[in-house]
């Protein structure tokens, strides 16, 4: 999916013609009285230059490491590292279950232990909802942050899919568990729950003590409880990955259409100045404005380059527009 996306992202339908080589390169010659308009839709090109060029000194596998493992994201699930399944629950239950008296109602109060050491659906919902709202948040300020800089839209595909490859890795380990956690079978456990709690009414059985059996019982409630939230937690662990690889996919799409967006305003604009291109040897040599790109950031709404995406092509196009307007009075 990523490769994918990467390809469609720099692989646009260029114009093949020398001249766009050239004009990028700021080489030609510009008829005298087009000479502002020339200047304006160089400038305007070379803004869009620094977003979409890619820069080989950036590391997205290392901002992907260090947004995964970072305290507020804090989700890595491999190399001994199991973030994701401690933060819906521990492994180990919160309290352990009282030693049983002669004479207790043992199957009750074992339930009734199993049930309180487990957590319900609607708690394990809201704390999922909790971890996709607060990662959701966190990776579109990530995205912001990669994106607003030389290179940005390159750069944010890049760490996208760096992040992607964790993620299937930390899915895949999550549902190698699971297989492994299923093998435990947990209706014999509970069945056998039940009948050394039916042997207390029988007396039990002569070869064990009531009281080895009470033990018995607890350590019987106890693994139970630790094996249900063994499972739980790496249920709602596979729930969430699966869910951030969507969520993924989605911020890739924003990302390729942003690209793809300003390339077809770059191709525009190319078409623009070849038409005004001098033939003539009196032509002029005109080169772009030198324009801060944190200038242009601080302009759009959410001083987001990523905003654009949510803009017409006309409107997009406006704002480069106006901006350098702006900027040659300034």
């Amino acid at each position: 999916m990523f490769e994918s996306l990467k390809r469609m992202l720099f692989n646009f339908e260029r114009s093949n013609t020398n001249w766009v080589d050239d004009l990028e390169k700021e080489t030609f010659f510009f008829k005298k009285e087009a000479e502002d308009k020339a200047r304006h839709l160089l400038t305007v090109n070379r803004l869009i230059d620094i977003l979409l060029e890619t820069d080989i000194q950036k590391n997205a596998a290392q901002t992907a490491n260090d947004w995964i493992d970072s305290s507020n994201v804090h989700i890595r699930e491999n190399n001994n590292f199991d973030c994701t399944i401690d933060y819906f629950m521990s492994p180990q239950p919160e309290e352990h279950m009282k030693q049983l008296d002669e004479g207790a109602p043992a199957y009750a109060t074992a339930t009734k232990y199993i049930e309180e050491m487990v957590p319900t659906a609607a708690e394990m919902n809201r704390k999922m909802g909790e971890l996709q709202q607060r990662i959701g948040t966190e990776l579109q300020a990530l995205m912001e942050k990669c994106a607003n800089q030389k290179g940005g839209i390159a750069f944010a595909m890049d760490v996208l899919g760096a992040i992607n490859d964790q993620n299937k890795a930390f899915l895949l380990e999550m549902q190698d568990e699971m297989k492994i956690k299923n093998e435990i079978n947990l209706p014999k456990e509970e069945q056998d729950l039940r009948d050394r709690c039916a042997m207390l009414g029988d007396g039990g059985r002569k070869d064990i003590s009531k009281n080895n059996l009470l033990k018995k019982i607890v350590k019987e409630a106890e693994d139970i409880v630790v094996c249900k939230r063994e499972i739980m937690r790496r249920q709602y662990a596979i729930r969430f990955f699966s869910w951030l690889q969507s969520i993924l996919q989605e911020t890739a799409y924003t990302v390729r259409k942003t690209g793809s967006m300003l390339d077809y305003l770059r191709q525009s604009n190319n078409q623009q100045l070849a038409k005004l291109i001098s033939t003539k040897t009196d032509g002029v040599n005109i080169g772009p404005k030198i324009i801060e790109l944190a200038d242009f950031i601080s302009s759009l709404n959410k001083q987001s380059i990523l905003s654009l995406e949510e803009e017409s092509v006309d409107n997009v196009n406006s704002r480069f527009n106006n901006f350098v307007d702006s900027y040659n009075k300034q």
